[in-house]
């Protein structure tokens, strides 16, 4: 368990996303494998996206799937998109695949991946991604066992030091008062104006004044976007009251 407190470490140290790709190449030994792939979608909103890759997989594979387009029907990335939790890939090819999905495992497998798993990512702003281990070799699950917890060990740091790294575009969060937040919280929930000044005690007039200053910060053009942009920063997140 030294080495992946070492590797841990590294990770927690890294000043630059590429230096995370320099780790996992030079400590894939200790996880009893021989390539790695780590990806990961950084939404900056809605419809813009900055995806971070660094692997070791063999060129010509890469070629080929990106070639190919093959991310639109990689069942591992359809997995991953939907799941928490690590999944190998015989269990996948057992599961509910397509032939077409079927088929991009046999052409990883002539480009020397014949086994792996895949840990998916998920971050609090819908960063979604993935960090595959692979072999040229014929694994059994048992085999796969401790790689995969060893993996899942790393994400976190993984996903924090990519955090801390990164800056994907997003806005700065501007500073909303506490009753700014508020109003936006009540008119996420479909509350009214009217509504509102009743729950919270004040005027109409307060409460419009209050949501015209968040859309303001928030550079909202109406209701909707300045609640939708509240959530996306962060601002509305479900009550933990019961």
């Amino acid at each position: 368990m030294n080495g992946l407190k070492c590797v841990l470490a590294d990770i927690y140290l890294a000043t630059k996303v590429e230096k995370i790709g320099e780790i996992l190449k030079e400590n894939i030994d200790l996880f009893a494998m021989e390539y790695f792939l780590l990806g990961v979608a950084l939404p900056s909103s809605v419809t813009r996206t900055q995806v971070l890759i660094e692997d070791n997989f063999p060129k010509s594979w890469r070629n080929y799937y990106d070639s190919n387009s093959l991310v639109k029907a990689d069942p591992i990335v359809r997995y991953c998109l939907n799941n928490h939790s690590s999944i190998t890939w015989s269990e996948l090819q057992e599961g509910s695949c397509s032939s077409i999905e079927l088929n991009i495992f046999q052409e990883a497998k002539v480009n020397g991946l014949v086994s792996g798993f895949s840990v998916p990512i998920h971050g609090n702003r819908n960063q979604f991604g993935m960090l595959t281990m692979a072999s040229s070799e014929i694994k059994t699950p048992d085999e796969l066992f401790m790689p995969k917890i060893m993996a899942q060990a790393i994400v976190p740091a993984i996903q924090d030091a990519i955090n801390r790294l990164v800056n994907p575009g997003l806005e700065e969060a501007p500073s909303l008062t506490p009753r700014e937040i508020e109003c936006l919280m009540w008119a996420s929930e479909g509350k009214s104006g009217w509504d509102m000044s009743k729950i919270m005690n004040c005027s109409e007039r307060t409460i419009i004044f209050h949501m015209n200053n968040a859309g303001k910060k928030l550079n909202a053009n109406n209701r909707t976007q300045a609640i939708a942009k509240a959530i996306w920063l962060g601002y509305l997140e479900p009550s933990l009251d019961y």
